[in-house]
């Protein structure tokens, strides 16, 4: 596919030394339907390349995506004339030995390609079927894409690695319209590894709801403002811990940055929660090395509410004189792949009674501005049900929901069963309840 000798050879010549290469290729066929017609639809290959390379002890970074014969030489000379600015690097923070790989499951034996028109007929198909499903349905869109792709890793050391992913992805928008006149939209994605079958079967279910995300909250009011008991779906659970996980990654710790930092074996979160790296499940997070080419593996991260690792890059695992777990995300930065929390034993009537009298929230929105990164305080706008005698009752909104992330971490009295086993995001969790919150409403 791609000629490393090349490039290794033109970095060589620069004085690139060590000298590493990422490179990914994602070849899409993709359609879009906007109230049964076809919008747009797309056939297409596209190609990136990176490298990063030292020079007199100083790091150079570059990335295109043309690549021609040119490019080995025009990358290698733009790395060089990076490293003159860049930051100093050591030799030390490249993978210099082979290393065994995990297997991934992003490429299924089973994985059943699809070409353009199979993909319009399933996009149509579903648009017609979503629409018919409710009356109040003003407007539906559908999207439907198939994704192949692979991903390279090498150095000049002679470390290689690679990865495949094949998937079928798509999503479902629509919008609503009550008598009034009034509109309210919904949203849901679906995916499958395997085929269009399962694609389309999973489509239904995101249909529903998207269009209950939609048409229940017409005419729902606010509630009171005060400190509640809080079951959090677990796609909000997912979307707060995006924020949190951030906290653990060395280089936040050691440069004093993490609220975590200094608490490694100690209890920081409630007895409930436990937060896992699982690279190689199914998922499209999945990964078999890191930005460093380290092989990724899957550890605990909390266990029982113990602060157990840290996420490291082979930069702050070297800085800390330990091992890399395999979490490098570039510049010395680290990430979980796939970062899961662990189901735990109560169904969702459990959960309800847990909360007793509260409110069950469904959505937050907000999230890139309403949560401070350091402080991990937030304040998002948000909506979901009122919640009376354990008892899912009236739709509410309006309403926003404040607190700390760690403080909420601490306060989780209770985890569900319920993790979805067709997620296939980056974070994958069940429900969980919140002793307290505070809500703004009325």
């Amino acid at each position: 596919m791609i000629d490393f000798s090349k490039f290794f050879q033109c970095g060589k010549e620069k004085g690139l030394d060590p000298y590493q290469i990422q490179y990914s290729m994602t070849d899409e066929t993709s359609v879009d339907v906007l109230d049964g017609n076809i919008q747009s639809q797309q056939i297409g290959i596209s190609q990136n390349i990176s490298g990063k390379g030292l020079n007199h002890g100083r790091i150079g970074h570059y990335a295109t995506d043309r690549i021609d014969r040119n490019t080995p030489m025009e990358m290698a000379q733009a790395i060089l004339s990076s490293a003159q600015y860049g930051k100093h690097g050591k030799k030390s923070d490249y993978l210099s030995k082979k290393m065994n790989y995990p297997e991934v499951t992003t490429a299924l034996k089973e994985f059943v390609p699809a070409d353009l028109q199979e993909l319009r007929k399933l996009a149509l198909r579903i648009s017609s079927e979503t629409k018919a499903m409710d009356k109040r349905i003003h407007q539906v869109e559908v999207s439907v894409s198939q994704v192949k792709g692979t991903s390279l890793f090498a150095n000049s050391f002679g470390i290689q690695a690679s990865q495949d992913i094949k998937i079928f992805s798509g999503s479902v928008y629509v919008v609503c319209k009550d008598e009034s006149g009034d509109t309210r939209s919904g949203w849901r994605a679906f995916y499958s590894f395997r085929n269009l079958d399962e694609l389309y079967g999973r489509s239904q279910k995101a249909s529903k709801k998207a269009i209950r995300s939609a048409v229940d909250f017409f005419g729902a009011k606010s509630v009171t403002s005060g400190d509640y008991p809080i079951l959090l779906d677990r796609r909000c659970v997912a979307s707060l811990l995006a924020f949190y996980i951030g906290q653990f990654s060395a280089k936040a710790v050691q440069k004093k940055m993490s609220l975590f930092a200094g608490k490694l074996g100690r209890k920081v979160a409630s007895d409930k929660v436990t937060l896992f790296n699982d690279p190689t499940c199914l998922s499209l997070g999945a990964s078999n090395f890191d930005s460093d080419g380290v092989p990724t593996k899957k550890f605990d991260i909390i266990k029982d509410g113990v602060l157990t690792n840290l996420l490291y890059s082979l930069e702050s695992a070297n800085i800390d004189k330990v091992e890399p777990n395999g979490c490098g995300s570039g510049n010395g930065n680290a990430s979980p792949q796939v970062l899961k929390m662990a189901k735990g034993d109560c169904n969702r009537d459990q959960l309800l009674q847990k909360v007793g009298n509260g409110l069950y929230i469904t959505d937050i929105s907000g999230l890139n501005s309403g949560i401070d990164g350091m402080s991990l305080h937030f304040s998002l706008p948000c909506e979901g049900y009122r919640i009376r005698d354990g008892k899912v009752c009236e739709a509410v909104s309006m309403i926003v929901v404040s607190g700390n992330l760690k403080d909420m971490m601490e306060n989780i009295v209770a985890v569900g069963e319920d993790i979805d086993p067709e997620s296939v995001s980056g974070i994958v969790t069940p429900s969980a309840v919140v002793s307290s919150l505070s809500i703004a409403g009325e």
